[in-house]
């Protein structure tokens, strides 16, 4: 059997110095002819233990002093089992501190990116606001059914997307051949669509009664790094054209820009409030609350009328010329 050394292993206890010095005499006992021990421990510290004490004072010594001695099987494997214990365990509380650091590092790194991601939308945000601003942009406009004021009212403008999954709402998608491939609530700068809202009021929806919405200007700032901005239709390849943040916004005015002829100029007669292309759209993702509405616009007194009644609190103007193509290429124009 090997033998093993106190020097091998951390220090002994004193438990475990006088285990060792028992150890010791029981050997020495048992070495000694025809001597019979007590199993008993209780018995053996009894009868010796003035040489136990003897013994154990020695080992001290020798351990003091970094004297060597041989320490029992029993002893030295545990020992061992707790020097392993130990080191398990110290090594389990590393890896701990390292994950705890670990952690904490992605927690900071993900904190400093969201503060980042914030930081940035508001310089967006800011951005957009200075570009209306210097624009003397007034208002966003969005055209509707009249049939469709109550549910905006309750619920707010919101895109065919969720209109459709809402059962209990009643509507009337207006472009069910859309091509843009992107969902939320189209809207335009400053004029309406008037190209698209003249065709739909005279021909393809002329039973209907429409009005336009005009919608205060702080939505194009408000959430303004997720609105979509489009230089002209929406459904110009297919959406493709769409871009974000203040340059999408931006290149709505640009002297260039993108339709579905290719590259056009800008009319430099056209007021600094207009879209190059009339038909510049701004897709809203987030819903627009009714509180949001400046004013309903109706194309006859009728109309007006009624608006007023059934939407009290609420803008109504009248203006015919506001739905009438000509009439608002003009405006766009007016200096």
């Amino acid at each position: 059997m090997k033998h093993r050394f106190s020097t091998d292993v951390e220090p002994l206890t004193e438990k475990e110095l006088r285990q060792q010095a028992r150890a010791n005499i029981i050997e020495q006992l048992k070495s000694e002819k025809d001597f019979l021990i007590s199993e008993n421990e209780n018995d053996i510290e009894a009868d010796y233990g003035h040489l136990i004490d003897e013994e154990t004072e020695r080992l001290s010594s020798l351990q003091i002093d970094g004297v060597p001695f041989k320490i029992s099987q029993k002893i030295w494997e545990e020992k061992e089992r707790k020097a392993q214990a130990r080191k398990k365990e110290a090594a389990r509380q590393e890896q701990a501190r390292r994950n705890a650091e670990r952690q904490e590092k992605i927690k900071i790194q993900r904190a400093n990116a969201i503060e980042e991601v914030k930081e940035e939308h508001r310089k967006e945000r800011e951005r957009i606001q200075q570009i209306v601003n210097e624009r003397g942009i007034t208002r966003v406009c969005h055209f509707t059914r009249y049939s469709h004021l109550k549910s905006i009212q309750t619920y707010g403008i919101r895109s065919t997307h969720y209109l459709k999954l809402r059962k209990d709402i009643e509507f009337q998608q207006n472009d069910p051949g859309r091509f843009d491939n992107v969902e939320g609530i189209s809207c335009t700068v400053q004029f309406p669509n008037a190209k698209l809202l003249t065709k739909w009021m005279n021909y393809t929806y002329s039973n209907e009664e429409w009005v336009i919405l005009y919608i205060k200007p702080d939505v194009l700032w408000q959430n303004g790094q997720v609105n979509k901005f489009f230089q002209t239709n929406a459904a110009t390849f297919r959406g493709s054209l769409m871009m974000q943040g203040s340059k999408g916004f931006e290149s709505m005015f640009y002297n260039e820009y993108q339709t579905l002829n290719g590259t056009e100029k800008r009319d430099q007669s056209l007021a600094p409030h207009s879209t190059s292309d009339p038909q510049s759209e701004v897709i809203f993702e987030i819903p627009i609350p009714w509180d949001q509405v400046q004013s309903i616009v109706t194309p006859t007194e009728e109309i007006k009328k009624k608006t007023s009644q059934n939407f009290p609190g609420t803008k109504v103007v009248l203006d015919p010329y506001a739905f009438d193509l000509g009439t608002t290429e003009t405006r766009r124009r007016r200096r």
